[in-house]
């Protein structure tokens, strides 16, 4: 008996429920109703502008250089020096730095086999503390190896393919 009037306030209360949602949902599917703009009519200038005073104002603002603090233009035009990025020397590239590839790793005491290592053919086993063609080895892990340069670090990691 109990659960049978709960169930029916339950219905009760999901209709009511409902109705608010229906009515709630028309108010705003229906368009606004927009008051017309008032437009106010436009005055007339206070004096005609002549083409004789633009031409005095353009003038003034050329020649007194606004964007400049002493208002007078540059003595020395822009880009004129003898000394532009045209007339410097094109420096040197920077060398490439070295494709480094952690090839294994053996140890413990952890060393690490590395290829690319600017001077030396194949592979070249370091251990940690080591420098090799202004290259030093930082740390060297069973997972990894850390190798660093003047303005380079390389954290390498072994590729396991199996």
């Amino acid at each position: 008996m109990r659960t049978i009037v709960l169930e029916r306030l339950a219905w009760a209360v999901t209709v009511i429920a409902l109705g608010f949602v229906a009515d709630t949902w028309h108010r705003i599917a229906r368009p606004a109703q927009a008051p017309v703009p008032t437009i106010w009519p436009v005055s007339p200038p206070a004096r005609p502008i002549t083409s004789d005073s633009l031409g005095v104002l353009t003038a003034r603002i050329v020649e007194s250089d606004v964007f400049r603090l002493d208002r007078r233009p540059a003595a020395l035009a822009y880009g004129s020096s003898p000394d532009t990025l045209a007339n410097r020397p094109v420096p040197a590239p920077a060398p490439p730095r070295p494709a480094l590839v952690l090839v294994g790793i053996v140890g413990p005491p952890w060393r690490a086999l590395v290829d690319g290592i600017p001077g030396h053919d194949g592979s070249v086993l370091l251990h940690a503390g080591q420098v090799m063609a202004g290259l030093r080895v930082r740390e060297v892990t069973a997972t990894g190896a850390s190798i660093s340069a003047a303005d380079t670090t390389w954290h390498l990691a072994i590729k396991r393919t199996w």
